[in-house]
């Protein structure tokens, strides 16, 4: 059953109802001007209320960043307790050894002509971060955004990956299509955000909608 990470939560009684249906990781922002962007006081204040609601919790807390400095990363992980961090830019490898808690890496899929071309360098990518204990998240590259657009990127590129590599599968999915994705890449993980969401906020149907589907899958 492929890993389930419900991203850019807000409010804690969202990251409270997602951990309830036993998804893997909350997923919490603090990249700079983005819509769903918390500071580090809210984000800590956030979670203290999530963890002081849950008798134990199931899920594993991720904060996301971009291009932030190391301190300030590792300042948030300690001031907010965070499992784990997602790094969304370009940070390189030497920065991800200096990061005090597991790291998921981006990598960001932009559209080519040359399919095969682009899969190599996303086997590469993926090798690169694997290597370093690092787990590999493939979204979708949107000039001007890191992440977080709401679009799919072309899936067949990937196709077979993940009978050799680990890897979690993000942007652009949804309730309708994740059976597909499954299907079709059957990946370690699944990563939406947007997917659950009405007019930019965090539904708790849709929530529920994506997760059953996902186990029903399997």
């Amino acid at each position: 059953m492929p890993k389930v990470k419900i991203c850019g939560i807000r409010e804690p009684k969202h990251a409270i109802f997602a951990s309830k249906l036993k998804v893997d990781y909350l997923g919490f922002v603090f990249v700079e001007n983005v819509r769903r962007q918390l500071t580090q006081d809210v984000g800590s204040d956030l979670i203290q209320k999530y963890r002081e609601s849950m008798i134990s919790s199931y899920s594993s807390l991720v904060g996301l960043f971009a291009n932030q400095s190391l301190k300030f990363v590792n300042d948030t992980v300690h001031k907010c307790k965070l499992d784990m961090v997602q790094l969304c830019g370009s940070e390189p490898p030497e920065y991800w050894d200096l990061v005090d808690v597991p790291v998921i890496k981006q990598i960001r899929i932009k559209k080519e002509k040359n399919t095969e071309n682009s899969r190599l360098k996303i086997v590469e990518q993926i090798c690169q971060i694997s290597d370093r204990n690092c787990i590999p998240i493939l979204d979708h590259q949107e000039e001007g955004h890191l992440g977080g657009t709401g679009n799919s990127f072309d899936w067949s590129i990937i196709e077979g990956l993940s009978l050799k590599y680990d890897f979690i599968l993000a942007g652009g999915l949804k309730s309708n299509n994740v059976n597909l994705a499954i299907e079709k890449i059957n990946p370690w993980g699944l990563d939406v955000s947007s997917g659950v969401e009405v007019n930019g906020i965090k539904d708790e149907n849709k929530i529920l909608e994506f997760v059953n589907k996902t186990h029903k899958n399997n």
